[in-house]
């Protein structure tokens, strides 16, 4: 299963996740996620929240956590603030049996994207992508936005609009699709991506 949620309200929450599904050496079923490449920064998003790493999970679930997390959520929107949402989630799969969970809260300090938290713990505000960054994420994020441009902070700020970050999400299903249709099985990839649009007052699955 792969699972694309991308909250694109300005002034809400951005979830990124980008999951395939594979089998470790035990048997069970590993999410790993390379999320933190289509992370969407809109520029006056309260957050961003980037799930990556390894997340074990029960063996015979066919949905991740942050799915099941989705669901349990539709029903309280119009009660939660946006910008509790990352609290939320962390919160939610802390719990669960999963483990290596890594989670990076991304916000905008002077126009410009920083890690201000991992795993719900504080770090120290990193605007240069260095040491605080855990696997792949400053990687991915300058990947994502071309930072080492001259003219990155333009290149950030038109990725940052709404419109464009809708036709990103619907590049990056299409382009899913037709990569799950080529991947060796043996890693496990496959089915239909999904994908959430995240407001104040609700939830959409959009197909």
């Amino acid at each position: 299963m792969t699972i694309i949620a991308s909250a694109i309200v300005h002034d809400g929450v951005i979830i990124g996740s980008d999951s395939r599904l594979v089998n470790d050496d035990y048997g069970q079923r590993i999410i790993v996620s390379d999320t933190a490449q289509k992370v969407f920064l809109l520029k006056h998003a309260k957050a961003v929240i980037a799930t990556t790493g390894n997340f074990l999970v029960n063996p015979l679930d066919s949905k991740s956590q942050i799915n099941k997390f989705f669901a349990n959520l539709d029903a309280r929107m119009d009660d939660i603030a946006p910008d509790e949402i990352a609290v939320e989630l962390i919160s939610s799969i802390a719990q669960t049996n999963i483990a290596n969970n890594e989670f990076a809260i991304v916000k905008f300090l002077n126009g410009h994207p920083c890690i201000v938290s991992v795993t719900g713990q504080d770090f120290k505000i990193n605007t240069a992508f260095g040491s605080n960054f855990f696997w792949g994420q400053s990687d991915s994020i300058l990947r994502l936005f071309n930072y080492d441009r001259p003219d990155a902070e333009s290149v950030i700020q038109e990725n940052c609009s709404l419109k464009k970050a809708t036709e990103i999400v619907k590049f990056q299903i299409e382009t899913t699709v037709k990569a799950n249709q080529y991947i060796e099985p043996i890693a496990g990839v496959g089915g239909l991506p999904q994908i959430y649009q995240i407001t104040k007052n609700r939830i959409t699955k959009l197909e």
